[in-house]
């Protein structure tokens, strides 16, 4: 999944400077294919995570979470625009990129290292 957000990220910084509609084009369509995974693998990863009697109700919540960003960002964002501006739309998406990214990458080093904790230790023998 970082893969795919590294990638979101190099086409958002190609579609804030390459000023060609062709290319803006195509590298809108290409991150609307890398974003589309997101939410799916998030619930997948969360029900690998959780215990299993915490599935329903993290899942319930992370959906209605997800559902109300998905109502209220918009609007936050469109009176960003209204304000100062269209131009100020790449950077607050880049920065929202960068703040999935930097939680999925938080999220892999948390279970990285549970991982870690939860490897059994060899015997050490002495003579």
């Amino acid at each position: 999944m970082l893969i795919y957000l590294v990638i979101c990220l190099g086409l958002e910084l190609i579609f804030w400077f390459v000023p060609s509609l062709v290319v803006s084009a195509v590298g809108v369509a290409l991150l609307g294919v890398f974003i589309g995974p997101l939410f799916p693998t998030a619930i997948i990863v969360v029900t690998k995570v959780l215990p299993r009697h915490l599935h329903v109700s993290s899942i319930g919540f992370g959906t209605a979470f997800g559902g109300s960003g998905g109502a209220i960002v918009p609007f936050i964002v469109g009176a960003i625009a209204q304000a100062k501006g269209v131009r100020s739309l790449q950077p607050l998406v880049l920065a929202i990129l960068g703040t999935i990214t930097g939680l999925w990458l938080l999220l892999w080093r948390l279970t990285w290292s549970k991982k870690k904790r939860e490897e059994p230790k060899e015997l050490v023998t002495s003579n």
